[in-house]
């Protein structure tokens, strides 16, 4: 139903909840999780537990510290990762996003993302932008996504009352991009 291969050790299933716990829970390394769906690219990701519902066909993932995906390391806030039927895995909300994963130049926090491959995912997300004077302002990056050569690109804006500052002599207000293999965001 999941399109989700599971290595284990060890299984247990609790026949009167209809719930199979994959992996013994104790295990410092944890159990593997790999999408056999064709378009996912076989994504995987490691948690410390996991669990199956034989109810509604949902595997519980927990103790997950990290998924990499195209140029990118997502932290999910609580460490849980949902695959519901189809290999749909549920929205992370308040994820932490690192891209990329040679040159670490951004982050994004209180991110919601969506996953959809080992190559791609979506969402929105906040970055602290530092201007010459270290001053730190927060930018709202509406569109977080993957292009085609599995570089993770962002585009948000700055508008509002408040007056965002590139420096001591410039305020800006319009769109902003990113592009993780590059250090500088590019205000247009």
């Amino acid at each position: 139903e999941n399109q989700y291969i599971c290595y284990i050790d060890k299984l247990k299933w609790y026949m009167k909840e209809q719930l199979l716990e994959l992996g013994e829970s104790k295990s410092s390394l944890g159990t593997e999780l790999v999408s056999s769906h064709p378009l996912q690219d076989s994504l995987s990701f490691i948690a410390k537990t996991a669990n199956y519902s034989l109810k509604d066909y949902v595997i519980h993932a927990g103790g997950v510290d990290k998924m990499e995906i195209a140029d990118a390391t997502i932290f999910p806030d609580s460490g849980k990762v949902i695959v519901e039927k189809k290999a749909q895995i549920r929205t992370l909300e308040n994820a932490t996003v690192l891209t990329n994963n040679l040159t670490e130049y951004h982050i994004f926090k209180k991110a919601s993302i969506n996953i959809k491959g080992k190559n791609n995912y979506t969402g929105s997300g906040d970055y602290t932008y530092k201007d010459e004077l270290n001053k730190e302002q927060t930018i709202l990056f509406q569109k977080i996504s993957v292009n085609e050569d599995k570089m993770t690109i962002a585009s948000g804006s700055v508008e509002g009352e408040q007056p965002f500052k590139l420096g001591a002599k410039f305020s800006f207000k319009g769109g902003v991009n990113l592009t993780a293999d590059d250090k500088y965001l590019t205000f247009d």
